[in-house]
């Protein structure tokens, strides 16, 4: 979309978006979680409100669409093969074509865990689907593989939903995720990691009994006598993305390993054909996919109205710089932490360390100094619930932080709402009027 909306800026009015789901917004409409926003559009929001601002300038635009589209194929030529019930099955010849597919998730496959298929075994964005989109439960106890930023933020959803997080292994010495959701989705909740583990096998039948798990040395080989056995019923997967470009590959786009080959104007080998977001390499923040999305459309708009430039400028370097975790923030980091009396910044992605000599920043001090009163956290969940005469699912956020020990009580009270007339609304709780926020998902 954020491509799309720059295009249109730039003069380009014959574009197309083609969304396989059956709403705009892809991905993040089931992150209800916050801490979207916050470079672009300089608040922060959550996930659905960040899509929903998206969507109101590029539907404001009334750029062409379609929803519920899958596009089955494309040729080296641009030669779009699109099927939908709507519009059955199609063929399009573009002039220029921007993929920005996203990413999928590993599986348990991916780090050789053996062991029986039964149910109870996931994901960490199919279990965020499942709960957040679809309000359905998916056990009771559960076991966490990989501290992937998606499985910190289903470890905290989860612990407020009522499951008990037993442990999240991490086979790195190092965290994966971003620090704040260490601190915010594990430390918050008194949810355990360990660092250098790894699940061996998964047992059960019908459904999930237990894992076997075992800890590793700095090659990744198993250490002798370390095995041992947890009773659970869930087990979700954390354990890394890999960018999707099937699309890219029937196309006939060059790769160096799993990274599609572009140059300075992401471009790929393909003639026209540009590749943005987290389809060319992972993004830790949603507002970086978007700012890229605009600078891909400008190197699409140059192709289309003045290829000899568009050449001249194009050089064979790569214009981004991929992703890397923050290998220092590993056991003894944390220790470390504890020992010093310092804590970890959550207000932004950052995650300044923060102590009485060094605040970091104003709204750095604001947080410590509440840290100290009494730690108070943002509440988001959805609900159920009767909006515009239509029953729909909602997702709702606070919109001021909430006193850690009420955020379970007043998730409660809020699946209580049976009718809503506005999506800004407010409920009494012990005699304190909360604000909320709201979004519809369906």
């Amino acid at each position: 979309m954020a491509s799309a909306i720059a295009l249109f800026g730039m003069g380009v009015r014959d574009i197309l978006l083609i969304e396989r789901n059956n709403s705009l917004g892809g991905i993040l409409n089931q992150c209800i979680h916050t801490g979207f926003g916050l470079s672009y559009y300089k608040e922060e929001l959550t996930g659905p409100e960040y899509s929903m601002r998206m969507s109101r300038r590029f539907l404001d635009l009334g750029i062409p669409y379609q929803t519920d589209a899958m596009v089955i194929g494309m040729e080296g030529d641009k030669v779009l093969t699109i099927t939908s019930e709507c519009h059955g099955l199609q063929q399009i010849k573009a002039k220029a074509v921007i993929l920005a597919t996203g990413c999928r998730e590993r599986t348990r496959e991916a780090i050789e865990v053996a062991g029986s298929r039964p149910a109870g075994v996931f994901t960490a964005g199919q279990a965020q689907n499942l709960i957040n989109l679809r309000h359905l439960r998916i056990g009771k106890k559960v076991i966490i593989q990989g501290s992937g930023d998606i499985g910190l933020i289903m470890a905290r959803r989860l612990q407020l939903e009522g499951y008990e997080v037993i442990k999240v292994f991490e086979r790195l010495p190092f965290l994966s995720g971003l620090i704040r959701n260490k601190i915010q989705c594990l430390d918050d909740y008194g949810i355990p990691l360990e660092f250098g583990a790894q699940i061996t096998s998964i047992n059960g039948r019908k459904r999930v009994e237990s894992v076997d798990m075992v800890s590793l040395d700095s090659e990744f080989r198993p250490i002798a006598g370390s095995e041992k056995r947890y009773a659970c019923d869930t087990v979700i997967f954390s354990v890394g993305l890999i960018q999707e470009m099937e699309l890219g590959r029937s196309a006939g786009i060059a790769f160096s390993g799993q990274v599609p080959s572009i140059n300075s104007k992401f471009e790929t080998s393909v003639p026209g054909l540009f590749v943005a977001g987290n389809a060319l390499h992972i993004h830790d923040l949603a507002d970086g996919a978007s700012l890229e999305g605009e600078i891909v459309a400008k190197s699409a708009s140059l192709y289309l109205e003045d290829r000899e430039r568009f050449r001249s400028e194009a050089k064979a370097e790569i214009p981004y710089r991929a992703l890397e975790p923050d290998q220092g923030h590993d056991a003894a980091f944390f220790d470390r932490l504890r020992e010093k009396g310092q804590i970890v910044c959550i207000v932004c992605p950052k995650g300044c360390l923060l102590s009485p000599d060094d605040y970091g920043c104003k709204r750095g001090k604001e947080h410590f100094l509440q840290e100290r009163h009494g730690k108070k956290r943002i509440l988001t969940t959805t609900i159920v619930a009767e909006y515009q005469n239509v029953e729909r699912t909602l997702t709702v956020r606070s919109k001021d932080p909430l006193p850690f020990d009420a955020l379970v009580p007043v998730k409660d009270m809020l699946r209580k709402i049976g009718k809503m007339d506005s999506l800004d609304f407010s409920v009494d709780s012990g005699g304190t009027r909360i604000e909320f926020a709201a979004v519809p998902l369906s």
